[in-house]
């Protein structure tokens, strides 16, 4: 059975791949269910702001899309 990555996990999965697993501090990342509750609660707010971003430009560039077809 596959477990679906929350938008705040992909995030900080994202995060941790970049920094080559390493804070700002140059500390170790931790698992994401070592995590503070409140730090993988602002991964979450952040993951879904990009979400509810994306969304809304690949919506914007569907309907622009459909629009010119009807041209």
């Amino acid at each position: 059975m596959t477990t679906e990555l929350t938008p705040g996990q992909r995030a900080y999965d994202a995060y941790c791949a970049a920094t080559g697993n390493r804070t700002y501090s140059g500390a170790p990342t931790l698992d994401w269910r070592a995590l503070p509750v409140a730090i993988r609660h602002a991964w979450e707010q952040a993951g879904g702001q990009i979400r509810r971003d994306t969304l809304a430009e690949v919506t914007g560039l569907i309907r622009a899309q459909i629009g010119e077809d009807l041209k």
